[in-house]
């Protein structure tokens, strides 16, 4: 029997399906040998973690915000560190090896080899899901649907204030600006004489022409925030708002915004079951010509809300206990008005003598992330402050320096121009956030006093509340830690206030009700395993402008830390 000789599969014999599968087989072959590669790279991309860099960072703390924001540091990697503060990144969002500064040399890619897996990283999946859900709600067209509209008095009386201010606009020349490169008062530059006539003659005919404060337009004790949709405060105003409702549940609130910065529908609707009225500036403008933007906000805030007595807060501003116990200061109920201090000295300009106005008791500066008004007791004193604050290129320079430039002084001014005395809390300032190597806090968070000296706002001026938290407690990074008056008991200092761990409270909140804040697409280093990572200052970087009398500053002479 004969047999018949097996074809061969690649036998080519003249046969072109032969040809044919012998290609299709070498591109199989192909395909396959490079699928075996990639995961081969990708098991010791994931076991070894070849990927990492050194990650230099802010104010001598391994866990502050890294110098460089713009983009990830994997894509420039650095295997060695300098003597600065940093930490190691791990491919692909792992910290490990965090120090201060005056450290030895850390070598990340040993210190990424030896570290292991942590996975408490932040849901970035599910925050991009919500973003799209939100945006489909959002815009000014529907956001109008819970916004309140000012009662017909309180716009009558901001019609009456803008059309006197138009009578009177100022026409002026400025000597320059008052950065840390270019400060026309260190330089011993002034305003023209013909300017300051100028002004003195536009604030002295609208103090004459000012309108009386109108019956019965504004009535009861109220808190007010000015908030927006920005990223650096959209998720502080909800803190601030959580942290009021937590020791008072009836206090009124109203919460201001531009009309191109409203929330939501859904998110107003969480407003209203809150407890806050929503008030939109341009409601209150009437279709009138009058540009506001930036600082501007916050005096017509206080003097045009519906309430009688304002208790102003910044949206980055916290209470530690109930502040209705304020409006009862003896120092407010004497005066009208109550303010804090800042940290500084006082930089007015020396033109303001020109126009009457001498320099604070005391020679401080003033600290408004909180203040407290009666406007029966200081209407004309409002009424010239949003008269000076519609000229921001002009009063802010003049009133304040860049260590705070902006309407923080105007209030005051306004009221010295009168001659009337104001409220002030003896109580400077603490300076609250993590102790580093250079034997000082890098702080972040101003805790204000009442005037027993008890705490009661901690107002985070450096580095606000963010949405992205770590899902586990464990690999958060608390902002306060330590602080310029109380060192490591701050912690302590605040539970005995608030009853809880008070940043442990807030996190639950945050992490709760973060669904409610509005979403960004969050950067590199918000998505890191441990965060959220911190910014700050050193007031001691700024001698020349530090307060003396005030207790912090007192505390670093004793220490030697700073020298005048």
């Amino acid at each position: 029997m004969i047999r018949k000789r097996r074809r061969s599969f690649i036998s080519f014999r003249g046969n072109r399906r032969s040809f044919s599968r012998l290609c299709l087989l070498s591109l199989l072959a192909g395909f396959c040998v490079t699928l075996w590669t990639g995961w081969v790279n990708n098991r010791s991309d994931t076991n070894n973690y070849p990927l990492h860099t050194w990650v230099p960072t802010l104010g001598c703390y391994g866990l502050a915000l890294p110098h460089q924001r713009t983009e990830n540091p994997l894509a420039f990697p650095t295997v060695r560190s300098d003597s600065k503060s940093g930490f190691c990144l791990c491919y692909p969002n792992r910290i490990v090896k965090s120090v201060g500064c005056g450290h030895i040399s850390v070598d990340c890619e040993v210190s990424c080899r030896d570290s292991r897996l942590d996975l408490s990283v932040v849901n970035v999946k599910s925050d991009l899901h919500i973003r799209r859900a939100h945006s489909a709600v959002a815009g000014s067209t529907v956001n109008r649907c819970m916004a309140d509209v000012p009662r017909d008095k309180v716009s009558e009386a901001f019609s009456q204030f803008l059309h006197l201010t138009k009578i009177h606009h100022l026409r002026y020349v400025t000597p320059g600006s008052r950065t840390p490169e270019e400060d026309f008062v260190l330089q011993g530059r002034g305003m023209p004489l013909k300017s300051i006539r100028s002004i003195a003659n536009g604030m002295r005919r609208f103090v004459n022409g000012a309108p009386d404060l109108p019956s019965d337009a504004f009535v009861g004790k109220g808190i007010v925030i000015v908030g927006g949709s920005g990223k650096r405060i959209s998720t502080s105003y909800w803190v601030a708002i959580y942290s009021i409702r937590r020791v008072n549940k009836h206090i009124p609130i109203e919460l201001w915004f531009p009309s191109d910065e409203l929330p939501s529908c859904q998110q107003l609707l969480s407003l209203s079951r809150l407890g806050v009225n929503i008030q939109v500036f341009e409601n209150l403008f009437s279709g009138e010509d009058y540009a506001v933007y930036g600082y501007m906000y916050k005096i017509i805030a206080i003097t045009f809300s519906s309430f009688a007595e304002v208790l102003y807060m910044d949206a980055d501003n916290v209470v530690l206990n109930c502040p209705e116990y304020l409006f009862k200061s003896q120092a407010y109920v004497n005066h009208g008005m109550l303010l804090w201090k800042d940290f500084w000295i006082s930089s007015m300009a020396p033109d303001m003598l020109l126009l009457g106005i001498d320099f604070p008791n005391e020679n401080v500066t003033h600290e408004t992330g909180q203040v407290l008004v009666n406007k029966q007791v200081v209407w004309k004193t409002l009424l010239l402050a949003c008269y000076m604050n519609s000229f921001p290129n002009l009063f802010y320079p003049l009133t304040v320096n860049y260590m705070g430039l902006g309407e923080k002084e105007l209030l005051p001014v306004a009221s010295i121009y009168f001659g009337l005395k104001y409220g002030l809390i003896r109580h400077g300032p603490d300076h609250v956030g993590v102790w580093t190597d250079r034997a000082v806090v890098f702080g972040n968070t101003m805790m204000q006093h009442d005037e027993q000296g008890r705490p009661i706002f901690l107002h985070a001026n450096v580095g606000k509340w963010t949405r992205h938290i770590p899902a586990d407690f464990n690999a958060y990074v608390r902002r306060w830690q330590s602080s310029m008056l109380h060192g490591n008991d701050i912690r302590r200092v605040i539970a005995e206030i608030t009853g809880i761990d008070f940043e442990r409270w807030i996190y639950d909140t945050v992490l709760q009700h973060r669904h409610e804040f509005n979403l960004f697409e969050p950067v590199w280093y918000e998505t890191l395993d441990i965060g959220p990572l911190l910014d700050g200052m050193f007031v001691s970087d700024h001698i020349f402008q530090l307060n003396p009398r005030l207790e912090l500053a007192q505390d670093l002479l004793i220490k030697g830390l700073l020298s005048y």
